[in-house]
């Protein structure tokens, strides 16, 4: 991933050159103290000090810029995701969130809710609304996808495809890009993997739409849940399924259990 300089600077409010600028100030001032000497010399060091000193300050000052506190973030995708879950729900879908390569509709990465358990099944046309004697279900776009093109683009986001350097890179996303967490863990066991990401500043948000109903999460992942799943799907080449997602409040954590879908006949024609 590339971030700018400016940006690793900004990003965290990184102090190191402010305190470099307080300790140079202290040593110049310290050293006039010492020494007890009111020559011009001194007053240049007394100066140079203050300056430094001074320049601290303005530079503490930039970097502590206001912005939007991550919890009242949490709350923005509540009634979009709990009103699409009841939209589904009321269509009769039932199953679970998949997300697809773009190679299983001939366009993007994909959501799909089939109307019960997933099976593999070959997508045409462009519809949302999909009625087949196969499989009937609702297909649309991530709620993380554009979000995710935009890490890709603005970030130079790069999915590996080693597994190991997969999980690595949604730590990475989830802790230092986003700073939306703690610690982010990823890990398989079998066709199953757990993300796990413990001390997340979007507990509040997540924690209300579980209040409505578990199922809202399985349902329609929020922006965040999604955009993992899109880095999963792109980095393992293969769909997977939510299966559950659960939190855990003492440690303001959200775990994501996802299962991969099978990875033949996910090939299909255009979307």
């Amino acid at each position: 991933m590339k971030v700018s300089m400016k940006e690793g600077f900004e990003k965290g409010g990184n102090l190191l050159l402010p305190g470099l600028l307080f300790s140079v100030s202290a040593l110049l001032l310290g050293i006039v103290i010492i020494q007890g000497r009111g020559d011009l010399p001194s007053a240049v060091l007394v100066l140079a000090g203050v300056i430094c000193f001074l320049t601290g300050i303005l530079i503490i000052t930039f970097l502590s810029k206001p912005g939007m506190d991550t919890e009242y973030v949490s709350y923005l995708g509540v009634d979009q995701i709990v009103s699409f879950s009841r939209i589904l729900t009321d269509l009769g879908i039932q199953g679970n969130a998949c997300i697809l390569v773009p190679e299983a509709t001939g366009g993007t990465i994909s959501q799909w809710n089939p109307v019960s358990q997933y099976v593999p099944f070959e997508f045409y046309g462009d519809q949302t609304f999909i009625t087949d004697r196969e499989m009937n279900g609702v297909l649309t776009r991530p709620a993380g996808s554009t979000l995710f093109a935009y890490l890709q683009q603005r970030h130079g986001l790069h999915v590996p495809g080693d597994e190991k350097e997969l999980f690595a890179c949604i730590t990475e996303v989830g802790e230092d890009l986003l700073e939306i967490a703690e610690r982010v863990e990823a890990y398989r066991t079998g066709d199953n993997l757990t993300i796990t990401l413990a001390g997340t500043s979007l507990y509040a948000g997540c924690a209300c739409v579980q209040q409505e109903s578990p199922r809202c999460c399985e349902l329609a992942p929020c922006a965040i849940c999604s955009l993992v799943l899109c880095i999963c799907v792109t980095g393992l080449h293969q769909g997977v399924q939510i299966d559950r997602i659960r939190l855990k409040e003492s440690d303001q954590q959200i775990t994501i259990q996802l299962s991969i879908l099978p990875e033949k006949e996910q090939k299909g024609g255009e979307l």
